[in-house]
């Protein structure tokens, strides 16, 4: 199937800066925008000026048929990119299916929303390790990337926002991501790269385990260390093996919460920063209420333009 994609500009002046904020958000359908909007815009995530979108509906009876990319990008005056990587061919899981109304454009993506403008918007499309056609919550498509030049008025940030697949193993979910880094080699002059987004780092294969997951020990009292997702998660070594830093990157601490069930699955990548060029990574715990927010937190992190390697 091949993806809807939309992009529209901005309406807030950007001025030029030292520094920018990259921020990646799973919003989880965007089924609660209305509370997500309302704190992104009174607490600290205000002062993103790029943020990589994960799990946003568009046209779904689950999140109220809203695009939730525009609204979102334009209750912030930012502009934004979206495309699509599933049609949805019911209204969701087993608890979405009973919530009232139907689909309209029955699409969920992933999208680039930015203070800045945005140019060159392609979509790759990553391999596919598992079909959900005929499935529980059946859809058509195929996971993606969706890749933009951010156009400062002196510098230019390169940005991918992806959500790996969920059912997978580990390996699987290192050969998606090492496919995101072939895109990114295409346009890389030497300046700034981030991919950010939902990896899915759960250290385990789940298409075998499915809720079996709960029974791993790390799993159940906390979230696994750095050191363990490094062990057990391949993405991580080929990944800075292709120059990318995940550490200064990335703050301690699980990113996904549901029932008890804790992990650390949200990551920003960066590349093309010399030391000390990325600084203040932050998981934003104000939005630790899946009930009122998403089952996701944000993360971000400041890069200085500056210390772009030339």
């Amino acid at each position: 199937m091949h993806p809807h994609v939309e992009y529209r500009e901005g309406t807030t002046h950007a001025p030029a800066r030292e520094s920018v904020r990259v921020a990646a958000y799973n919003i989880e359908r965007g089924r609660r925008l209305d509370a997500i909007v309302a704190l992104w815009k009174t607490h600290r995530a205000c002062y993103n000026d790029v943020i990589l979108i994960s799990e946003a509906d568009l046209g779904m009876a689950r999140s109220a048929n809203r695009h939730v990319t525009r609204e979102f990008a334009t209750a912030l005056g930012f502009g934004w990119a979206y495309a699509s990587e599933f049609r949805e061919l019911t209204k969701g899981n087993r608890g979405e299916r009973r919530l009232p109304g139907t689909n309209t454009h029955a699409l969920h993506g992933n999208a680039i929303v930015s203070r800045y403008p945005l140019q060159d918007i392609e979509v790759v499309q990553l391999p596919a390790f598992f079909d959900y056609r005929g499935r529980n919550m059946s859809r058509e498509g195929n996971r993606i990337a969706v890749i933009a030049d951010v156009c400062m008025p002196t510098w230019t940030l390169s940005v991918a926002s992806t959500h790996l697949e969920a059912v997978s193993s580990p390996a699987e979910r290192s050969v998606q991501l090492l496919a995101i880094t072939d895109a990114m080699r295409a346009r890389d002059r030497g300046q700034p790269i981030v991919i950010g987004g939902d990896m899915n780092t759960s250290c385990l294969n789940t298409r075998r385990l499915g809720r079996a997951m709960l029974r791993r020990p790390w799993l159940v009292v906390g979230y696994p260390p750095l050191t363990t997702l490094e062990r057990h998660e391949p993405l991580f070594g080929e990944i800075a093996a292709r120059g990318y830093d995940y550490v200064s990157a990335n703050a301690s601490g699980y990113t996904f919460h549901d029932r008890g069930y804790r992990a650390r699955l949200d990551w920003l990548f960066v590349k093309n920063v010399a030391d000390g060029g990325i600084r203040d990574a932050q998981i934003y715990r104000e939005f630790d209420d899946r009930r009122r927010y998403s089952d996701h937190l944000p993360v971000s992190a400041v890069l200085s333009p500056g210390a772009g390697i030339e």
